[in-house]
């Protein structure tokens, strides 16, 4: 008897998981669906942005003439990017998209290890692992102890 697990990158989604609301202070707001604010900033890190955290908000060095801090927003429990100043559209939404397939595989990498450390506890035996193309991993195990 086998048990297959495939983690499978939601950054694919990530298009449709954005939320945009402008103010009149040219502001542009974007939610998204990451929740983990430690898998957040490890993302930013990763991609290469400096990042401050004041007061539970994430500040990011955009530039001179432009700000940008993360929020978590309290009805949703996930977090929203908040731009100020000379950011366009296209940008906003494509630094978000960049944070999100981060995000997205810090998250994947978090699960995969997690599955792998508790198999063994569970009576599962790795029989196999592969990387797909879309970055997803098939997990192949075997069920010890039958009857």
């Amino acid at each position: 008897m086998g048990v297959m697990v495939v983690l499978v990158p939601v950054a694919m989604a990530a298009a449709g998981m954005l939320e945009t609301r402008k103010t009149e202070q040219r502001e542009l707001v974007l939610g998204t669906r990451m929740k983990n604010r430690d898998l957040l900033n490890k993302s930013l890190v990763r991609a290469g942005w400096a990042v401050e955290e004041k007061d539970g908000v994430l500040k990011v060095e955009g530039g001179p003439d432009k700000q940008l801090t993360i929020h978590l927003n309290d009805e949703s429990r996930t977090h929203d990017f908040r731009f100020v100043g000379d950011w366009t559209e296209e940008e906003a939404a494509e630094l978000v998209s960049l944070i999100q397939e981060e995000y997205t595989l810090l998250l994947q990498e978090q699960v995969y290890r997690r599955l792998k450390e508790r198999a063994s506890t569970r009576g599962l035996e790795l029989e196999s692992e592969e990387v797909q193309e879309d970055h997803s991993i098939v997990l192949t195990y075997t069920v010890q102890g039958g009857p």
